[in-house]
């Protein structure tokens, strides 16, 4: 039987998980972007006998953009009105699980609301790993039966090998080929604790240890780096900006 299929929101051009997991699906089921209210206007034309998903991804994204909070509760509530709608029209919906908590949530209690609804909403949630599912189960209260476990999926066909050797890679960074060299890598938002790992790097009496920082970074980390004691400083390496595929 074909389904429709719905995802929110649509990440992909920042993250290639969704156009992945897509790719990867069974030919019956036809995906594309959209919104809650999309989805309703899609299952408002289909038979009765028709499946239709909504796939809620990061569930912030509600309302991640809102200007204050009693703004982002209503944008919410709102969803979660449609949702109900959707659902008690025949829609399924599914939930993937991202993290145990937004990345810088600004509205935490607008977050605690939406995921009170989504736990009873959901027909389906999915979680990335068995930990994950125990966490579900545990800290939302998710029966086991409504809780599918399908691991990430590899970026590595996305991303080639340079084909070079390491010595040269250390060379082209002023690394030292023995030493033992860390790397925090991507966009370095403060979720990525940047500043936490820089403060770890000066504790440790380890001069064998290099670390490269390499990524957007979206949280300034000039004052926590002007703070290290200058051998500590000599052994980091900054390579600001997006790093090409």
């Amino acid at each position: 039987m074909p389904y429709q299929l719905v995802f929110f929101p649509d990440y992909r051009a920042a993250n290639p998980y969704q156009s992945l997991l897509y790719e990867h699906s069974a030919a019956e089921l036809h995906p594309r972007p959209g919104t809650i209210a999309e989805a309703l206007e899609i299952r408002a034309r289909q038979a009765p006998e028709d499946g239709m998903i909504f796939h809620l991804h990061w569930e912030d994204g509600v309302y991640r953009n809102e200007p204050d909070e009693a703004a982002a509760r209503a944008v919410a509530e709102r969803f979660v009105a449609d949702l109900e709608g959707f659902a008690d029209g025949g829609g399924s919906v599914l939930w993937t699980v991202h993290n145990a908590a937004p990345h810088d949530d600004r509205y935490p209690a607008v977050q605690a609301a939406l995921r009170a609804a989504l736990v009873e909403l959901a027909d389906l949630v999915h979680l990335h790993s068995l930990e994950a599912a125990g966490w579900a189960r545990t800290e939302l209260g998710l029966p086991p039966e409504r809780l599918v476990v399908v691991p990430h999926g590899n970026y590595r066909p996305l991303y080639h090998p340079i084909g070079r050797p390491q010595a040269k890679s250390r060379a082209a960074l002023d690394l030292p080929e023995e030493a033992r060299v860390l790397l925090l890598f991507g966009r370095l938002d403060a979720y990525k604790g940047g500043a936490e790992l820089l403060e770890a790097a000066a504790r440790l009496d380890r001069p064998e240890l290099w670390l490269v920082l390499a990524g957007r970074r979206v949280a300034p980390l000039d004052a926590a780096l002007a703070a290290l004691p200058e051998p500590i400083r000599a052994r980091i390496r900054v390579e600001p900006g997006p790093v090409p595929d």
